[in-house]
């Protein structure tokens, strides 16, 4: 190129300021494509209202400097002529983004510098090309453009801004509706889920959405006996079923797909099973269940459920009762059983005063409100344990009472001996629960806060009860609706707290305990007592959807019982 192409324009009066329509156009080969649009020069307008405007040259940089230096101008950019400066046109934003995308396509940027330009200048009619007519140019013949981050990105800019249609690029300019780029925008938007899909996210939950969460849905279907909805929306049923896969792998139950649970999932099966014709669709008689039996228990919603009989010990009638389930606050008749078996050889423990220490004010979940250094008596915290389901209540007399509980319950169940209160508690809890033949129960707290390795069967949890409310005291509490009393802090004050029972069904005569229990995990959960007559019965429901449904399965079953 002649050096003097490379020499901006001199300064002209443009008051007869060029049109678009007699702006530069030309045909020459830009990147891959052949352009045929207006060129923008690098001026800078200055002038006011009472002078002829005229335009100076600005200094030109980098692609700019390139585009005003080596592109003709009309009439005065003969072959002869081709360096003879050019007048001033108004900037083309649509051709800059064409000549772009030719860059781009060609693994180019503009920040190559003129020289790379140059190059992709040079060699662009030396591409093979698809057969065109008219005033379509042409593009590179290759039956597939190379899917790398320049041939995206052009994709990108070319469809930028199109409405839905037809087909992808259908509002681009008339130089780039091509055969070529049609199918690579369309191989990039039919490849977008499924390469959506493939890259796995780290974590999946709650409010999540796309192919990726289809593929989830679809994995738990296939593999884990779940019936989602493939809808690629991540809501409760989906949670519900990533929760159940968790507690059959031993994961903690948080409804939250980390790696720990994409690892027991396995490969994400992408794709359904193929869908039969129609014909053979509506040919198929789906199997019905036998018709619904008059004398057989009512239908429950929860997971598990149980009925004993008082008068018998024996438990007369459950559905997966034996089945170990995580059991929530329903844990607390076990903690409040060991107490009491205490203060039967030990009547004057019931009148100790237990003082908080900062672990049990620190204790989440339901509480008793009692404060680090506030202090009360063993019996009046049996009530902010039973009553409000203390998670607090149950730390402090664990820690309070380990040492003479471990010693009289624990057995052989803990080797070596645990070196806390509250670890020793706990040991003879789950050493309690041996002796009484519960052979699905294990404790791994005082409360029944989620923990691995916490567990109860319905069918256990029937038998505790049973044996719990032989003793007066704990009839007494878990009959009562509401207790107040007073806690004494290490300075002598005093303050005055209430304590309402979680269980609804006492509000109903017929019914005088037990316990509730509810977590994420083991969902809604009630051991019920009942009286009708000479009928006393007591019924224990596991893994209800919501604290209602409890009731109504609860209520369901005492009345089915008593009408036998």
């Amino acid at each position: 190129m002649p050096a003097e192409a490379l020499q901006p324009p001199p300064p002209y009066n443009v008051s007869h300021e060029t049109s678009f329509a007699s702006a530069i156009s030309i045909s020459q080969p830009v990147g891959p494509f052949h352009v045929q649009q207006a060129l923008p020069m690098p001026h800078e307008v200055t002038g006011d209202r009472d002078r002829p405007v005229v335009t100076r040259p600005r200094p030109a940089r980098g692609f700019s400097m390139y585009l005003a230096r080596t592109l003709p101008a009309p009439d005065r950019c003969s072959p002869a002529n081709h360096h003879s400066p050019c007048p001033r046109v108004r900037l083309s934003g649509r051709f800059v983004r064409i000549f772009l995308v030719g860059m781009m396509l060609l693994g180019l940027s503009p920040g190559t510098g003129p020289a790379a330009s140059a190059q992709t200048l040079s060699a662009s009619p030396s591409l093979p090309a698809e057969p065109s007519s008219g005033n379509t140019p042409s593009v590179p013949g290759n039956s597939e453009l190379p899917s790398t981050p320049s041939t995206k990105r052009a994709i990108e800019v070319l469809t930028k801004g199109a409405e839905p249609a037809d087909s992808p690029g259908h509002d681009l300019p008339a130089q780039l509706r091509s055969p070529t780029v049609h199918r690579v925008a369309l191989q990039q938007s039919q490849t977008g889920d499924a390469s959506q899909a493939s890259r796995r996210p780290s974590v999946l939950a709650r409010g999540d959405q796309g192919a990726v969460v289809e593929a989830l849905q679809r994995t738990l279907n296939v593999r884990h006996g779940e019936d989602l909805a493939v809808d690629g929306d991540f809501g409760p049923a989906t949670e519900a079923a990533v929760r159940r896969v968790q507690l059959r792998h031993g994961l903690e139950a948080t409804g939250i797909v980390d790696e720990a649970t994409w690892r027991v999932l396995g490969d994400l099966v992408m794709e359904s099973a193929p869908v039969p014709p129609p014909e053979v669709v509506n040919s198929q008689t789906l199997p019905r269940d036998p018709p619904l039996r008059l004398d057989g228990p009512p239908v429950v919603s929860a997971k598990a459920w149980s009925i004993l009989d008082r008068q018998s010990g024996r438990i007369t009638a459950h559905q997966d009762g034996d089945s170990p389930l995580p059991m929530a606050s329903t844990t607390k008749v076990m903690t409040a059983l060991l107490i009491l078996e205490l203060a039967q050889r030990d009547p004057a423990l019931l009148d100790q005063l237990v003082e908080f220490s900062p672990r049990a004010d620190a204790t989440p979940g339901s509480t008793a409100g009692v404060k680090a250094g506030e202090s009360l008596t063993t019996r009046d915290l049996l009530y902010g344990l039973l009553l409000p389901s203390g998670n607090d209540a149950s730390v402090a007399l664990a820690e309070h009472f380990g040492p003479l509980a471990y010693a009289a319950f624990a057995g052989s169940t803990a080797d070596p001996r645990p070196t806390s209160a509250y670890d020793q508690f706990v040991a003879a809890m789950n050493g309690r629960a041996s002796a009484l033949g519960l052979a699905a129960t294990h404790f791994r707290n005082p409360n029944g806060l989620t923990e691995k390795g916490h567990h109860a069967s319905a069918n256990d949890l029937a038998r505790l009860a049973h044996y719990a409310l032989e003793f007066p005291l704990f009839r007494t509490i878990v009959n009562t609706r509401r207790f107040g009393c007073t806690v004494i802090s290490t300075d002598g004050q005093r303050r005055n707290v209430v304590w309402n029972n979680t269980n609804r069904l006492l509000g109903q005569q017929g019914f005088n305990g037990v316990k509730t229990g509810t977590t994420s995990a083991a969902g809604a959960c009630l051991i019920a007592a009942g009286q009708r007559g000479d009928s006393d019965q007591i019924v224990v429901v596991l893994g209800a959807a919501c604290s209602d449904a409890r009731y109504v399965d609860a209520r369901n079953l005492f009345r089915w019982v008593w009408s036998q």
